[in-house]
């Protein structure tokens, strides 16, 4: 699902198992914490310890990597496609994929340019810089209990809104594509109140999977308000029937706002999250969903 669409994990088809996957990688899943992308530009990997990344590096080199300037790892530009979609390190779009460590960390980006300008950002311009990330994360976390993370997004009230085409947004800065979300929402009256960040979450629970979403608003009566509305929306909608599962609500309070949390929890065991394919699977098609503002 959302996963699948990451570079480092497109290669896990033509692959055809996990341990093929490790084997390619040098790494097993259960060492890593994390691996997170921006996009096809960028992906994070997080060993959950550290003192793994010189092991790594040696076994990117050993993919055809070199080394360049300020130590990054480099492939070849022309390195062949079929080559590129067996090995997660090599799978980002064609052209000189580089590999640097950035603390903990390793960075896979699509050229050496992209490389030095991710790891230039100073903290104070971080993600989680952001005031409204920071609400939803809250959310999350506050509501994720024994629950295990398997995969996550964070979106924008834009991947929600039926009001115009999102393709508007592609040559507006934030500040601009956020105040034209807001007019739009606001003058339609419909729908979720806006919200400013949102993250979707695909949870392992101890009996089956479960939709976790967390939206930021600026104060707990918006966020109560939101949740009501999701709860009517969620009864009318086709994706309330693609699987017996139950729907808890809650608004959490940040320092910053407050979250509006919704589990939704699958009642059949199994490893597929259904709730979170059929959201998906509505947002891909343009179709309606609980989440809309409209």
């Amino acid at each position: 699902m959302l996963a699948a669409t990451m570079p480092p994990f497109k290669p896990l088809s033509m692959l055809g198992s996990a341990s093929a996957w490790e084997q390619a990688s040098g790494i097993p899943f259960a060492a890593l914490d994390t691996v997170t992308a921006v996009e096809d530009v960028v992906a994070i990997w997080r060993p959950r310890d550290p003192a793994r990344i010189p092991a790594l590096q040696t076994h990117i080199r050993g993919l055809g990597f070199t080394a360049t300037q300020g130590g990054s790892l480099t492939a070849a530009e022309d390195t062949p496609f079929t080559l590129r979609m067996q090995n997660p390190w090599l799978a980002m779009k064609p052209g000189p994929t580089s590999v640097g460590r950035d603390g903990d960390v390793l960075i896979q980006a699509a050229s050496p340019a992209g490389l030095r300008a991710f790891t230039a950002v100073p903290a104070a311009e971080s993600a989680l810089a952001d005031p409204a990330l920071r609400v939803a994360l809250s959310g999350l976390n506050a509501q994720l209990g024994q629950g295990r993370l398997v995969q996550a997004a964070i979106f924008t009230p834009a991947m929600t809104l039926r009001t115009g085409d999102p393709a508007q947004f592609m040559d507006m800065t934030p500040g601009q594509s956020s105040d034209v979300v807001r007019r739009q929402a606001e003058s339609a009256g419909q729908g979720l109140p806006p919200y400013a960040r949102g993250i979707m979450a695909d949870v392992e629970g101890a009996a089956a999977p479960a939709l976790l979403i967390s939206l930021a608003y600026p104060d707990c009566g918006t966020a109560e308000a939101a949740l009501a509305r999701f709860a009517t929306a969620w009864e009318a909608s086709p994706l309330n029937a693609a699987t017996p599962s139950d729907i808890t609500r809650k608004a959490v309070r940040a320092e910053q706002g407050c979250a509006a949390v919704i589990t939704i929890q699958q009642e059949r065991p199994g490893l597929r999250n259904v709730p979170m394919q059929s959201f998906h699977d509505a947002y891909m098609r343009r179709n309606p969903t609980p989440l809309d503002i409209h």
